[in-house]
């Protein structure tokens, strides 16, 4: 008898402690986190986690209230709950601020649901950011409320900060005279942009022959002049959402004058010719730029073993090569462009001289330099 009741306790032990681990695991909550990060620079990424979703999430709301001194200047979709929709504030400037996601069936994803991006103020200090939810603000696939628990987080500025403002720049090159040059404009610091217009105005000596994109601002559409020709002309950037991004915005193209010496580049804009996400005037630093023309390179022709140098020839330029008899007849002609150079050409009709020219194009017939003959006998 005594044997039974101990088994009898013993299997009541086991139940119980089997409703114990069930209890537990029904208690456990879903977290919803922001990073508590430090920082020396004017611009910082504040991650929002997700952690312990296990049965999944159908749809969520949560509210972000941060410390006034911070500015939000983009939230980004993470990598978790990516099978929802994030339903970002209309505006940034809002605080607190409300996201959602809402989706048809349960995600049960782990790790960063969205981030953050603040201009933080230059004195030194924490900066709190606080997580929030209602009861019922977090549903699973039957719509029901999942148990949720938030940690807030914080921006430590830890040292302080020089104010550092956006930056165009215009960038500078060198090229060899008469010879086509690249010209980059570039974005640094950029806090989100809307919407923009540059004025560029350059050295008339440069001739501008193409416009392009960049990388950056890809999201914006980019408006090029009428008339390539103008000088002064003017950039747009126009789209429905900042874009934070940086790089190049804009390559210019131009042919380098012949004559060496220093060309500037340059961009101007007035107040409000820059605008954020909430259509703010952005305060932009500009950085002009310039070409520098250095002498063309010489090359050497080789004809029939004899050889005669070209001065100030571009890669543009053609060479042509006339053969000629005794009696000044001509035997025929050769055409190169100065691409190909090293050029060697050999006497195969057994002329007495050659005469060497060096022409702009074949189209223009215009004479770079004067002939040079080469006696071929």
């Amino acid at each position: 008898m005594k044997k039974y009741k101990i088994i009898s306790f013993l299997i009541t032990m086991v139940m119980m402690m089997s409703l114990s681990v069930t209890v537990i695991k029904a208690d456990t909550a879903v977290t919803i986190a922001a990073d508590k990060v430090t920082t020396d620079g004017r611009n910082i990424s504040v991650p929002i986690r997700l952690s312990g979703n296990i049965g999944g999430i159908c749809g969520a709301a949560i509210t972000v209230s941060y410390d006034k001194a911070l500015t939000l200047t983009k939230i980004e979709n993470g990598e978790a709950l990516s099978s929802l929709t994030m339903t970002k504030p209309g505006k940034l400037s809002d605080n607190p601020i409300k996201l959602v996601w809402d989706g048809l069936e349960a995600d049960n994803t782990n790790g960063v649901i969205a981030t953050l991006n603040f201009t933080v103020p230059q004195d030194t200090g924490i900066y709190n950011i606080s997580i929030s939810c209602e009861d019922g603000d977090i549903v699973d696939g039957n719509l029901s409320p999942v148990n949720v628990s938030t940690e807030n987080g914080s921006i430590t500025v830890s040292g302080e900060i020089t104010e550092q403002k956006p930056t165009i720049s215009i960038g500078s090159a060198t090229a060899k005279a008469g010879s086509q040059v690249k010209v980059p404009i570039s974005l640094s610091g950029n806090t989100g942009i809307c919407g923009a217009s540059l004025e560029i105005s350059y050295d008339s000596a440069l001739v501008l022959s193409d416009i392009s994109a960049g990388a950056a601002l890809s999201s914006l559409v980019m408006t090029k002049p009428g008339n390539i020709s103008s000088n002064p002309f003017k950039l747009v950037w126009d789209g429905l959402d900042a874009d934070s991004s940086n790089g190049t915005i804009a390559v210019l193209t131009f042919t380098a004058p012949t004559e060496t010496g220093s060309y500037n580049i340059s961009a101007a804009y007035t107040d409000g010719d820059i605008v954020d996400g909430d259509l703010s005037p952005v305060d932009m630093k500009i950085n002009q730029g310039q070409i520098k023309v250095e002498a063309a390179e010489s090359i050497t022709v080789e004809i029939g073993g004899k050889q005669v140098n070209l001065p100030e020839v571009i890669s543009s330029n053609n060479i042509l090569i006339a053969f000629y008899e005794n009696s000044g007849t001509m035997i025929s002609v050769k055409s190169y462009s100065a691409k190909d150079i090293p050029i060697k050409v050999t006497n195969t009709q057994n002329a007495a001289y050659a005469k060497v020219m060096v022409w702009e194009s074949l189209n223009t017939l215009k004479p770079v330099c004067n002939a040079q003959t080469v006696n071929l006998k």
